[in-house]
């Protein structure tokens, strides 16, 4: 019998691979949402972590921008006209420390034309033992959703410049409210039952909004943002239809704050999950869990993007949220992968264990919902059940 032969498609991915995983230039994959879903090993002298810890989180949070602020804005322009993007940045490592990092961030097409993804490459200035990576911005066309505009000239410019005008750029923002809420259902994956609403913040210059939080923190307004976007939330969820949860994404530096949210959700329209994020570390999950305690009102805690990382999973055990969403990391293409299928297994054990219920987010195919369902997981929201749109009906 001659002997095997591996399919050459599967050589060439598998070629591919071990070149990128071995490159000397760090190189990072973002999907259109803006989440890394490839990082390299050379990445890890810049962030000062595994580039396993990358994947699944935003590139804005995950790679946070120094000195040098507006490298990531002449980045998302050059994405959101199609075209590459070459220069320096300087990325602050996690212990604080920051590189200065060569850089060209290219869109990734399908056969249609479409971007889907943004490939960068980078080298420390210092040398190739200290290669970086940032991943571009998430400006391009999403799938299965809206192609955001082109931000006018003037409103580029003003995302653009130095810290004081990135910083009078946000007190415009919260001042004028140029954002919006948006919605997206949660629903039994049996049938599509709505059991709630997932509330979402979307800025009128189609900014993506993890950088505008990442953006408002570094210049000292991240609460002040935050409460303004939580309000306007809870105010649009008032137009909802009856029944149903009202889940938030919430900051842990604004749950220990405690007075501005607990003024917030007194006078919520209906019961209130809050979404913990990983905008920042949690360093000291006592003192969270004390805060939440002294908010006063009854609410509900879900943990975000189970499976993209450690933090995620150190936020279950020491918070034992009553929800538990999955990564879309871990959903897409679960229906032909045993592994995705016996991660996803494994989690929903471990939450049962933990009274918890499992939510898989970014369901899109009927063949997802038909494996999470088989699994024995119930519940899950994406584009298959409704895109993000606002109360009254109309698109985000």
């Amino acid at each position: 019998m001659p002997p095997l032969r591996a399919h050459p498609a599967r050589l060439s991915a598998k070629i591919l691979r071990t070149a990128l995983d071995q490159a000397v230039d760090a190189i990072v994959i973002a999907d259109a949402t803006g989440r890394i879903v490839y990082a390299n090993p050379a990445t890890e002298p810049l962030v000062g972590q595994p580039a396993i810890d990358l994947i699944g989180r935003h590139f804005v949070v995950a790679v946070p921008e120094g000195d040098h602020a507006g490298s990531y804005e002449s980045a998302s322009e050059a994405l959101g006209e199609g075209r590459s993007w070459s220069g320096v940045r300087v990325v602050r490592r996690t212990e604080g420390l920051h590189v200065e990092v060569d850089l060209v961030v290219s869109p990734v097409r399908e056969s249609s034309g479409d971007v889907t993804h943004v490939l960068s490459i980078g080298r420390s200035r210092r040398g190739a033992a200290d290669g970086a990576i940032l991943a571009g911005p998430a400006v391009p066309r999403m799938p299965h959703g809206p192609r955001p505009r082109a931000a006018e000239p003037e409103q580029r410019h003003r995302t653009s410049g130095s810290s004081a005008d990135v910083k009078a750029e946000i007190e415009r923002i919260i001042r004028d409210r140029t954002f919006r809420a948006i919605f997206q259902p949660i629903v039994t994956l049996a049938d599509g039952v709505i059991l709630g609403y997932e509330g979402l913040t979307r800025f009128d210059d189609d900014s993506p909004p993890e950088a505008r939080f990442v953006q408002a923190a570094d210049c000292g307004l991240g609460l002040d943002l935050e409460q303004a976007t939580l309000e306007t939330v809870l105010v649009a969820a008032g137009d909802l239809p009856a029944g149903g949860f009202l889940s938030i994404n919430v900051s842990p530096a604004l749950v220990l704050e405690g007075v501005r949210l607990k003024q917030a959700l007194s006078d919520a329209p209906r019961p209130v999950v809050l979404e913990i994020t990983e905008r920042e570390r949690v360093d000291d999950y006592a003192e969270l869990r004390a805060a939440i305690a002294r908010i006063g009102v009854p609410l509900r805690w879900a943990i975000d993007d189970a499976g993209a990382g450690f933090a995620s999973l150190r936020h279950i055990l020491e918070l034992r949220p009553q929800f538990v969403k999955l990564d879309r990391g871990l959903i897409a293409g679960i229906a032909l992968d045993p592994i995705r299928q016996a991660l996803a297994v494994g989690l929903l054990h471990f939450a049962t264990a933990l009274g918890t219920t499992l939510i898989a987010e970014g369901v899109e195919t009927e063949a997802e919902r038909a494996a999470l369902n088989a699994l024995g997981i119930s519940t899950g929201q994406g584009f298959l059940f409704g895109t993000p749109g606002r109360a009254g009906g109309r698109e985000g």
